[in-house]
């Protein structure tokens, strides 16, 4: 009976090694934003686990935009409530690959509180139309010459001119009226906005420029305010 210690030790030392054996990298969760951005559109394919803890910053129909302090990203979150704005969240699910880079498909997420987004990216408009803002927390500023609502306080569009460009803000909150008659009132002034972009697709899935998203309209402060002129009788035009 003595063949049965060689098989023995053999079997022990199989279960230490298979003990001491690590999970290939591929298949530990990510854990920050910024490397989720840098996958390629093969990696993102292969669906690998997200652990995240995010900030949410825009709203959108079939998902949100969430930020962490190294950048930001989709999540893509169809059939459930969406997380209200500001809401601090911890989030289960996949990477996949999308048109224009990787997003999240939601599985699971936990509320863990509040938090206000990091220090925003300070661009211009027409960086945000290159995609350099989308899904990011982005702070721009220009002439907001339009604003227009529906019937829905929390569904609108506006549209913000520089010298150079022009950009289309989308007012979108799932859960909270916006201000509708305050951001009339803006109309014709200088303003900051802080939201993030929204990327636009032809029908050829080819990318053609971006939106701009702001959640609130706290997130829309005057710079400078349009002052009425005194009207000039036509008699004294010279």
């Amino acid at each position: 009976m003595e063949w049965r210690s060689p098989i023995l030790a053999t079997l022990v030392m199989a279960s230490a090694s298979l003990n001491a054996y690590d999970a290939p990298v591929t298949v530990r969760p990510l854990r920050n934003v910024a490397d989720l951005r840098k996958l390629t559109y093969e990696e993102s394919r292969l669906a690998p686990p997200v652990a995240l803890r995010i900030t949410v910053i825009s709203h959108f129909r079939d998902g949100f935009d969430g930020q962490d302090n190294s950048g930001g990203i989709f999540f893509e979150f169809p059939f459930g409530k969406l997380p209200r704005i500001g809401e601090e969240i911890e989030i289960t699910g996949n990477v996949t690959g999308g048109f224009h880079g990787p997003y999240v498909i939601v599985d699971e997420m936990k509320k863990v509180g509040w938090r206000q987004p990091p220090k925003p990216l300070n661009f211009r408009p027409d960086f945000v139309q290159t995609g350099l803002g989308d899904n990011r927390w982005v702070e721009i500023e220009g002439l907001l010459v339009d604003v227009a609502f529906g019937e829905s306080k929390r569904e609108g569009t506006g549209l913000l001119v520089t010298g150079q460009s022009e950009l289309v803000i989308r007012f979108r909150n799932a859960h909270e009226d916006f201000d509708v008659a305050g951001l009339e009132r803006n109309v014709g002034s200088w303003v900051r906005l802080q939201g993030s972009g929204d990327p636009l697709f032809n029908d050829q899935r080819q990318r053609i420029g971006s939106d701009f998203v702001c959640a609130k309209h706290q997130f829309v402060s005057v710079i400078e305010k349009t002052t009425q002129s005194e009207p000039v009788r036509l008699d004294e035009i010279g």
